[in-house]
């Protein structure tokens, strides 16, 4: 026993001797790590936080989502919830010339993302019939062919420099295209976002369950979800867009205003939804609650109808993949009033159609002279009443704003009487995450 001792001892000093220096290195530098590391941590270079983001939509560079642009640059103004315009990098502006001309001041201490000032001959907007006239360092105006009140919401719009530089938090790092379109686009701060787009929602559905991406926005149809493990679903509702069913007015049969009231009537909108009343978001500064709602009513729906001496009529409904569950309880609904439905699902706006149910997004501004003005392309209901024409032309042209309003509380209330569309509900879209 004592011999085995002995031994070990001697085998303990010889290794002692000779490893000695290295041992106490060692302790030196352990204890070193362990009370300085969290002194010294945020030196060490960390790999950023980065989250992949998918987007249902075909985009260009000049045409990507407005949520997205926001994070890379800003305006000079912005948009507040009524949908009216406040100062961003503008400090303010002034109308002159009964609202031809529009003066902006920037403020001072902006600067692009390559560290130079943010200067007004930097300032490019791209608008018909507008000129722009840099007049001093700080200062810029519009002068517009003809007065345009909604003129300062359409400079909400991030502005870039040559490379994609902007003025906001996150910088272009990278874009990747496919053909035409943005594949995806990564944008760095303090964490790293990675955007991808999708042509449809069944792609970034399949793009979120293969992995690609750790977050899906603006979903309509949670049916994939059901029976998922492990996912966040969080809802959205969208009152800056509306769900109508537009109605060909320059149809044989949906040119009567009555018939149009009818099948209005006869649709049993949806109890968990937002309801929409008219074109405009209920946040709206303009916003009227007064008008006729429509709310289902079987048989006046039924009293319309005979009066309108179209009893033996046929309806289309065209709609889009997204919405087709609803269109088909509106064909349950047309059919109970006896109008015999059929549904079509298309990929794009329809070239003609009977009945379209589709959503349409609201513009920030309550001016909507491109939807319902009669010489327009985007009144694709074909409407033509010359009320509605002369309130829009006007309003768009009115600097008062207690004038502007109860041009546009007038505009809703004929409007909806008319019912060029059945306005039903706001929509709510799902974020998926992980």
């Amino acid at each position: 026993m004592l011999r085995r001792f002995r031994i070990s001892f001697w085998f303990f000093r010889a290794f002692w001797e000779k490893y000695f220096k290295v041992i106490i290195l060692g302790l030196v530098l352990g204890i070193s790590v362990f009370v300085f590391y969290s002194r010294f941590t945020h030196l060490i270079p960390q790999p950023k936080k980065t989250t992949k983001i998918g987007f249902v939509g075909r985009y260009t560079p000049n045409k990507l989502p407005l949520s997205v642009l926001e994070k890379i640059s800003r305006g000079l103004v912005k948009i507040e919830m009524d949908g009216s315009a406040s100062p961003d990098l503008a400090e303010s502006w002034e109308i002159k010339d009964e609202g031809k001309t529009y003066t902006f001041r920037l403020k001072k201490g902006f600067s692009w993302q390559d560290g130079t000032p943010l200067k007004t001959e930097d300032i490019h907007y791209n608008l018909e019939g507008v000129k722009l006239e840099v007049k001093n360092d700080d200062t810029l105006e519009f002068k517009l062919n003809e007065p345009f009140s909604p003129f300062p919401t359409i400079l909400n719009q991030p502005l870039f420099k040559e490379g994609f530089l902007g003025l906001g938090e996150y910088r272009v790092a990278s874009m990747k295209f496919s053909g035409d379109f943005v594949d995806s686009l990564k944008i760095e701060s303090d964490d790293a976002l990675i955007f991808k787009f999708y042509p449809t929602e069944r792609a970034a559905v399949l793009g979120f369950k293969l992995g690609e991406i750790d977050e899906l926005t603006n979903i309509t149809d949670l049916s994939e979800f059901e029976t998922w493990p492990n996912i966040n679903i969080t809802p959205e509702l969208h009152q800056d867009q509306f769900v109508a069913v537009f109605y060909n007015t320059k149809d044989q049969n949906l040119s009567s205003k009555t018939f149009r009231q009818a099948l209005t009537y006869a649709i049993e909108k949806p109890d968990d939804k937002s309801r929409a009343l008219g074109p405009l978001n209920p946040n709206s500064w303009t916003y009227n609650n007064q008008v006729k709602p429509y709310d289902y009513n079987l048989q006046k729906a039924k009293d319309l109808l005979e009066e309108s001496k179209l009893t033996e009529v046929e309806i289309e409904l065209t709609t889009t993949f997204s919405q087709l569950p609803f269109a088909e309880k509106i064909k349950e609904s047309w059919q109970k009033l006896g109008i015999k439905t059929t549904v079509r699902v298309i990929s794009a706006l329809p070239e003609d159609f009977q009945a379209f149910l589709a959503s349409q997004e609201i513009p920030a501004d309550p001016d909507q002279y491109t939807l319902w003005h009669s010489t327009q392309n985007g009144n694709i209901t074909g409407y033509n009443d010359p009320r509605i024409d002369q309130l829009l032309e006007s309003a768009r042209k009115t600097l008062d704003l207690e004038e502007r309003k109860e041009k546009y509380f007038d505009f809703q209330r004929f409007l909806v009487e008319d019912v060029p569309a059945a306005f039903l509900f706001h929509p709510t879209v799902y974020t998926i995450s992980r």
